[in-house]
């Protein structure tokens, strides 16, 4: 898949079916996150750009457990501004790491992760 960006933010959807979020600050530095597609769901439900399904239907890979997913924490400050913050998962290397979204952004990257 082609990589898309809407100002600071891109993504891209890897071979394996993993979501790359990057977001570039105004230092040139490069802040990444990988998300399954369970977690952009889960992303997007949170948000409050999706209705959040029965907690039968999540598949246990991607189990929710309260208001976070595994390896996955996501918080909105006073702002709306929301902020993923991902731990290292392992098998795909990396760091922690921490994404802000502007609220148009995130539904941006839901619609066009959803269509």
């Amino acid at each position: 898949m082609t990589t898309e960006q809407m100002h600071d933010l891109s993504f891209e959807q890897l071979e394996d079916g993993t979501i790359r979020l990057e977001q570039r600050d105004y230092c040139g530095e490069s802040y990444v996150i990988d998300l399954h597609p369970c977690q952009l769901r889960h992303v997007a439900e949170r948000a409050g750009l999706l209705p959040p399904p029965p907690m039968h239907s999540y598949p246990d890979a991607c189990d929710n457990a309260g208001d976070e997913m595994h390896h996955l924490a996501i918080d909105t400050d006073d702002g709306g501004t929301i902020h993923l913050y991902q731990t290292q998962v392992r098998g795909m290397g990396g760091s922690d790491e921490h994404v802000m979204l502007h609220p148009t952004q995130a539904a941006w990257l839901g619609a066009r992760l959803l269509s």
